[in-house]
């Protein structure tokens, strides 16, 4: 199977998305012809899903994308009314602020459910049988709501909404398909540290940097260890057990190694894009 993907510096391709950085959604199409949902598994499979299309402009740049990319007349897109018969929304649960509709559709014959952008039509949108077999799909790819995207890290950032010990908050982040931040270089740092500072109160993060294996030997949750790091002075110390790292915001994100059990601080969590 043949994936092609495309930037678009100037769309946001998912309503809730923080695009921050250099702001580079992707379009992915996957050649192929399966049924609408096994389409969706294969935009999945990429960490993506099926594509969401929100206003004319995003429509036209992604028309002028499927046209390079496949000889296909026609692709999945997200839009349905599998849910509920008649009210057609995206699989993000967005409902129809922009729509394509060719004209007398959606007409809902023979239980026509899915959406599919029909090239010939410039790009406009037909009701289909999610059963059929003979259309690709448009994938995006996106960040959950709340979370903020960076394209020069090609990863999604969030600040849990609650403390806890570095297990516990990071939990909040696996529960997204995500984990406790990784930070590789000094850019990456003061670009989260930014984000910390808007969107939470707590003084301190929990990071995945710990030495819970090998004590003094500090890795981040990879298996990586830590080409860059970003300790306060005299730290880590090994005060009292202390295997977990903490960004520390009054310490211009600095680093201190404290008790894993500790309550008091909110978690940073990345996931890839």
């Amino acid at each position: 199977m043949e994936v092609l993907i495309h930037d678009d510096p100037s769309k946001n391709l998912q309503e809730g998305v923080q695009l921050d950085g250099i702001t580079t959604p992707h379009v992915q199409n996957a050649i192929g012809s399966p049924t609408h949902m096994v389409r969706g598994d294969i935009c999945t499979y990429f960490t993506v899903d099926l594509i969401d299309i929100l206003t004319e402009e995003e429509s036209l740049w992604i028309l002028q994308q499927f046209a390079e990319d496949s000889t296909s007349d026609g692709a999945w897109i997200a839009n349905n009314d599998i849910a509920i018969e008649g009210y057609f929304q995206w699989l993000s649960g967005i409902s129809d602020n922009y729509t394509h509709w060719y004209d007398g559709e959606p007409n809902q014959l023979g239980n026509e459910d899915c959406a599919v952008l029909h090239k010939p039509l410039n790009g406009a949108w037909h009701d289909i049988s999610c059963a059929e077999t003979a259309w690709v799909a448009l994938c995006d790819k996106w960040c959950p709501t709340g979370w903020h995207y960076n394209a020069a890290f090609s990863k999604c950032y969030w600040v849990t909404n609650a403390s806890g010990t570095w297990n516990y908050t990071r939990d909040m982040c696996t529960h997204f398909t995500g984990d406790l931040i990784e930070i590789s270089t000094e850019e990456e740092s003061l670009w989260i540290l930014e984000r910390f500072a808007e969107d939470s109160t707590s003084d301190g993060a929990w990071i995945a940097y710990n030495d819970i294996e090998i004590e003094g030997y500090f890795q981040w949750l990879s298996g990586m260890s830590g080409n860059y790091t970003h300790w306060y002075d005299g730290e880590p110390n090994q005060l009292g057990n202390e295997d977990c790292a903490v960004l520390h915001k009054p310490s211009n994100g600095a680093w201190h190694d404290i008790s894993c059990a500790e309550t008091a601080w909110v978690a940073l969590c990345d996931k890839c894009k």
